[in-house]
């Protein structure tokens, strides 16, 4: 089976993550080819299989009425038997879906909440455009988005399959050990740790405050932040609101090497749809404290694996927090043990895609 990916960038980013994973993970049984449309940093471009077809079609960022040809001919050219694409791709490639549906079949995965994304718009036309006109096959990733989906689209065709990840990879270990270890103020110091790009949706202004607050009460903790987009703006304000025991890393490529050395990973979003940084920390086998966003509502069994934030306020966020460091013990064997066997593998999530694709 010919598969093609199609993505707008492979910018460090949750979609961009699953597309190379799955790529990866096919290419070993199945024609993958990798469609990467505009001419942006590609974060993850390195980490692509070798057995993969990679194809950048170097589109310039912004609005050029070309690029709806550019990605025509480019599926022509491929003749692929699927063609599967992924977060703002869906845009660009909405004529060639509409006009190319009788000769290949066309799916789409759902990365975002659908009722903050995919319901007003342009993003709900182009929903109802490449289901009724170009015969979109759906996929959403986590029980609650299929539900929401579900509601907003009943006519049509979609499966739910849950995002999945390539298993851990320690790669720099003692480094990481060694940096994390010069943060702490001793061998009892809790390490959270929260993986996510600099973002208003992200909402780390409530990570921050809540932070400060606890460890303005006491508590033997620290928190690591890793992601892109912090030399901003926004950025400039967190950092000038965190308190010392907040540490910003910048971007890193060796993400479970830091979660293997943390006790807790912490999620402050306002809109998800199933989270990777949420998935990665539960193949690492730490818990995971979040707001209650679609996906993490799915992946997290509360006082089990990890605690969910009743609702988005700052006094509920410190409990939860203040709860999982009593509980810290309790909630890391719980998360190790579920991490064996778990489900959350990309070789199940990929089983799952064929199996969609052949139908």
């Amino acid at each position: 089976m010919r598969i093609l990916e199609i993505i707008q960038s492979l910018a460090s980013g949750g979609a961009e993550r699953l597309v190379v994973d799955l790529c990866n993970e096919m290419a070993n049984t199945q024609d993958v080819y990798l469609l990467i449309l505009k001419e942006v940093n590609h974060f993850y471009l390195p980490q692509v299989s070798e057995k993969v077809h990679v194809i950048q079609a170097h589109i310039p960022v912004g609005k050029n009425p070309k690029q709806f040809f550019i990605c025509y001919q480019l599926i022509n050219r491929i003749k692929p038997d699927i063609v599967h694409y992924h977060s703002h791709a869906r845009y660009t490639i909405l004529p060639a879906n509409v006009f190319l549906c009788n000769r290949y079949k066309f799916y789409m995965t759902i990365h975002s909440d659908v009722n903050d994304g995919y319901k007003r718009g342009i993003s709900r036309l182009q929903v109802l455009l490449s289901g009724y006109l170009g015969k979109t096959k759906f996929i959403t990733i986590s029980p609650t988005n299929y539900q929401q989906f579900k509601e907003s689209y009943p006519h049509f065709d979609q499966v739910m399959i849950r995002n999945g990840r390539a298993l851990p990879l320690f790669n720099d270990s003692h480094t990481v050990k060694s940096e994390i270890d010069s943060y702490k103020n001793d061998n009892n110091t809790i390490v959270f740790v929260h993986v996510a790009r600099c973002a208003e949706v992200k909402n780390q202004t409530l990570l921050i405050k809540a932070f400060n607050s606890i460890i303005n009460k006491g508590y033997n903790a620290i928190l690591l932040i890793i992601g892109a987009g912090y030399e901003s703006g926004l950025g400039d304000n967190l950092k000038s609101l965190a308190c010392t025991n907040i540490h910003f890393l910048g971007v890193r490529e060796n993400v479970y090497d830091y979660l293997k050395y943390s006790d807790c990973f912490v999620l402050s979003s306002l809109v998800e749809g199933m989270p990777m940084s949420i998935i990665e920390a539960l193949l690492s086998g730490i818990p995971v404290i979040s707001t209650p966003v679609c996906g993490a509502i799915d992946a997290i069994d509360n006082d089990i694996n990890g605690l969910i934030c009743p609702d988005f306020s700052l006094e509920n966020y410190i409990r939860v927090i203040e709860d999982g460091i009593i509980m810290i013990d309790k909630l890391k064997e719980n998360a190790r043990i579920r991490s064996i066997n778990s489900p959350w593998g990309i070789k199940f999530c990929v089983e799952q895609y064929l199996s969609w694709f052949k139908k």
